[in-house]
């Protein structure tokens, strides 16, 4: 499928001017095909500069599509050798409360808004919409443990309104509210750290500048 972008036709990417649209299908062709995510979210982040540097409303909403494509569950299995989710012996138990999953979250996508700040929320200029994006990341967690790590980088993040929750403990119990699921009464902070690489792909965009 062909992309038409607006205003932004070339961007720098590799230390080279690249077309938009080779860069789009590049990671298209990643995210479709489970190959290179790491390098599929790199072209996204300059891709969404881009976006916001020409105010490029078409190419705000191939960066959404693209995020939803990377976030999709097939992009969350392991590869061998490899775990993103706790295994058996490491999941919390008692955790009848969580037993019965949705098909999708129920999210209160204005609540989970109010507790940002305007800038993460494309609400001041040269910002960028990433309410989508954390949306795409919530909708692919599988369990319990998954949850978990999202609500935690939400709470590391330099856009969530901290002050508002002094403790992980208080923010984790409106997260899960939000999300209209119970609450793993066995959790611990420590469950929910993931590896720095991880934090830099997966979510990239709590943490950019």
């Amino acid at each position: 499928m062909k992309v038409e972008v607006s205003k932004c036709t070339h961007i720098e990417f590799e230390g080279d001017q690249q077309s938009v649209d080779s860069l789009i299908n590049r990671a298209r062709y990643y995210a479709q095909n489970n190959k290179n995510r790491e390098a599929a979210l790199e072209i996204v982040v300059h891709l969404q500069d881009a976006a916001i540097e020409y105010d490029d409303s078409k190419l705000k909403d191939t960066c959404r599509e693209l995020m939803a494509l990377l976030n999709s569950p097939s992009h969350y299995q392991p590869r061998k050798g490899q775990t993103y989710a706790a295994d058996a012996n490491s999941r919390p138990k008692n955790t009848s409360s969580l037993s019965q999953r949705p098909k999708k979250w129920e999210i209160d996508e204005q609540r989970l808004r109010n507790h940002f700040k305007p800038g993460f929320k494309g609400e001041v200029r040269n910002s960028y919409d990433q309410i989508p994006s954390l949306i795409c990341v919530i909708q692919s967690a599988s369990d319990d443990i998954h949850i978990g790590r999202i609500a935690l980088q939400i709470y590391e993040s330099k856009f969530f309104f901290r002050d508002n929750y002094k403790t992980f403990k208080s923010w984790y119990r409106e997260f899960c509210a939000i999300l209209n699921t119970g609450i793993n009464p066995n959790y611990e902070k420590n469950k929910f750290k993931i590896p720095e690489q991880e934090q830099k792909t997966t979510y990239f965009f709590l943490h950019s500048s």
